[in-house]
């Protein structure tokens, strides 16, 4: 079922919903945010640590590195932890492949 989405808008949906979109013809970039919230019983399973921004909880368990809001846009600080993260996300991601461009390529 098409849905159009008019500038500004936002369209939340569940994780395994089917979902697709054209070209963007318009220009300017096209922004997407993915928000996933788990109680803190789940664990990583594949990769040696996963992060997460505590919301309401507490990682008794400690499967999570938390990690503080940032302090501002794209402070060194921020940009080094994105990295990080983007990394180990990146061999779990990756995990068993043979391609050695890694992620993105």
């Amino acid at each position: 079922m098409p849905i159009e989405i008019h500038s500004g808008q936002i369209r939340p949906h569940h994780g395994r919903t089917i979902r697709g979109s054209g070209p963007n013809t318009t220009g300017d970039r096209r922004i997407a945010c993915v928000i996933r919230y788990v109680d803190t019983d789940v664990a990583q399973e594949v990769g040696e640590k996963d992060d997460a921004m505590p919301v309401r909880s507490i990682d008794r368990p400690g499967h999570f590195t938390d990690f503080a809001p940032p302090r501002g846009n794209f402070t060194s600080e921020s940009l080094a932890l994105h990295d990080e993260i983007r990394s180990a996300q990146a061999k779990v991601m990756m995990k068993g492949t043979r391609n050695a461009k890694g992620l993105c390529a």
